[in-house]
């Protein structure tokens, strides 16, 4: 289970991990690139393909005695459920996920609680290439991007 944003896996061990383990399933909290202990310790931005953070979490379980690997799932909270659900996409020994509040357009989330004048300026438009972009968030294919002309400084 993982956090999103500015959520730990502390916060993720209380939110849902105590009631799982009291339910009898295997709990394993982490955190990936952008999140509190690995951005503060290591240095390391968000990336987008969740999938190279979850594939190691599953190897690992794997290994250990107790854990049926074919019963694996994914639980994410907030801009977590947006992580799991994209890593799911491409780890394909994940069983099941669970998005709790998966923000589902992480442009919008950022955006939306800016004052007009300025979610006027972010009005993200198609850039000449024919690709699309968001300012702060991601496009259809998940990628965070501030190309888009109309965000340009």
């Amino acid at each position: 289970m993982c956090n999103g944003y500015d959520g730990s896996q502390e916060e993720m061990l209380h939110v849902s991990g105590l009631a799982a383990l009291a339910r009898g399933f295997n709990v394993v909290a982490f955190e990936g690139p952008g999140q509190p202990t690995v951005i503060r310790d290591q240095g390391l931005a968000f990336i987008d393909d969740w999938d190279k953070v979850v594939s190691p979490v599953v190897d690992w379980c794997e290994t250990q005695p107790g854990m049926d690997a074919s019963r694996i799932g994914l639980l994410g909270y907030s801009f977590g459920g947006w992580l799991v659900a994209r890593a799911a996409t491409r780890e394909r020994r994940i069983a099941a996920v669970a998005c709790i509040d998966g923000i589902l357009d992480a442009g919008q989330a950022f955006t939306d609680v800016l004052p007009p004048p300025l979610r006027q300026r972010c009005a993200c438009k198609p850039i000449s290439d024919g690709r699309s972009s968001t300012v702060a968030g991601s496009s259809a294919a998940g990628r965070l991007s501030t190309s888009c002309s109309a965000c340009r400084p």
